[in-house]
């Protein structure tokens, strides 16, 4: 990523000004370009607010450049998944009441290992993208588009490398097996641009999604889709939750798709690579 991308990234000191602090964003460039360690990068990323006064909003700024990055910069989304795991292992912050001010709450102030409000930012920031609003606007979304669906694909690979990592919440795991019971149970998916998004859970956390369907997780999240079953345009007839038998479910469903000549070229094949991730269990 060329310089002009962090140097956009930092604060400019306005009033109400966005951005993170330059030592921030400087060591982040330091760290995606290989010229320091992770634990060099973790230590210096988070010197700033460690020695912040009042370093609740600055904090705030410093996981937006990183989740920035992550959709940003090509080839980041590994490496900062490995640095937020390790600025969860830097000592406590401890801060007086006094300096307790601005955007997070009191409980969350002292825990690095917590990465206070993180996975609330991400959600807030970049969940929405990734739903199924594109079935509200049939007609926007019927005519494939690069755009849309590499940014789709790009938030989709984040949100399942940050649920495998454990860096955001519970319920993110189940959102992964939604996608799939989402995308495959539904004759109103989007195809073109489900299935490659779908393909992107499957990719980074098919071990985790299989696993969970293994020894049968339920959730209020596949429960409530799980009562879609009655619904008219529903494939899955069967319990609601995750199973062994929704999984082969899917499996067929996939075969379906990707033998289907009515569907583009690129939608068969993310449903002929979905499959091969799937049949590997």
């Amino acid at each position: 990523m060329i310089d002009a991308w962090f140097e956009n990234t930092i604060e400019k000191g306005e009033i109400d000004g966005e951005g993170c602090r330059r030592e921030e964003a400087m060591t982040l460039r330091a760290y995606l370009r290989n010229e320091i360690t992770v634990d060099e990068a973790s230590q210096q990323i988070t010197q700033p607010t460690e020695k912040c006064p009042e370093p609740g909003d600055p904090l705030l700024y410093l996981w937006g450049v990183l989740q920035d990055a992550m959709l940003e910069v090509p080839g980041a989304q590994p490496k900062i998944v490995k640095l937020l795991l390790r600025i969860q292992t830097r000592p406590d912050i401890q801060l007086e009441e006094s300096q307790r001010v601005g955007a997070l709450s009191d409980k969350q102030w002292t825990h690095w290992r917590d990465l206070p409000h993180f996975g609330h930012d991400w959600y807030d920031l970049h969940w929405w993208y990734y739903c199924s609003f594109w079935r509200l606007e049939p007609d926007k979304y019927s005519t494939p588009d690069a755009d849309t669906l590499a940014k789709t694909c790009t938030i989709a690979s984040a949100d399942a490398q940050l649920a495998v990592a454990g860096l955001l919440s519970n319920q993110a795991c189940f959102e992964g097996l939604v996608r799939l019971a989402a995308t495959l149970e539904d004759n109103s998916a989007i195809f073109w641009i489900e299935l490659p998004a779908m393909k992107e859970w499957l990719v980074n956390g098919g071990d985790m999604l299989f696993e969970m369907s293994r020894v049968g997780k339920t959730h209020r999240l596949l429960r409530d889709f799980g009562d879609l079953r009655k619904q008219e345009n529903s494939l899955w007839k069967g319990d609601a939750g995750a199973s062994l038998q929704r999984w082969h479910f899917w499996k067929e469903r996939l075969r379906q798709i990707q033998d289907d000549n009515k569907l583009g070229k690129e939608t068969r094949e993310a449903a002929k690579i979905s499959l091969e991730l799937m049949e590997q269990y």
